[in-house]
């Protein structure tokens, strides 16, 4: 989460994508779907405003949710590793 805004998982990296989840829980730590290299990026998706007068981007990043795949508005997470 950033700023304490929940964030959403969606299927593509696109707003009108469905979504697989909404992330409310500071507390939840959702993986990239690559373990030793930095998340996989999509620098061209659908552009986004995270919350009214928060960031705004086109960059996605591949998340795993469960056994499904999905993606995250980039600017709408903090980025940590997770050991």
């Amino acid at each position: 989460m950033k700023e304490g805004h929940s964030f959403t998982i969606r299927t593509k990296p696109s707003t009108s994508a469905s979504v697989i989840t909404v992330i409310s829980n500071p507390s939840v730590n959702v993986p990239c779907t690559t373990h030793d290299a930095p998340c996989t990026r999509e620098n061209n998706g659908g552009s986004y405003t995270c919350w009214s007068g928060g960031p705004h981007d086109n960059d996605w990043f591949k998340v795993r949710w469960g056994q499904k795949t999905g993606w995250v508005a980039a600017m709408c997470v903090d980025v940590g590793r997770i050991g």
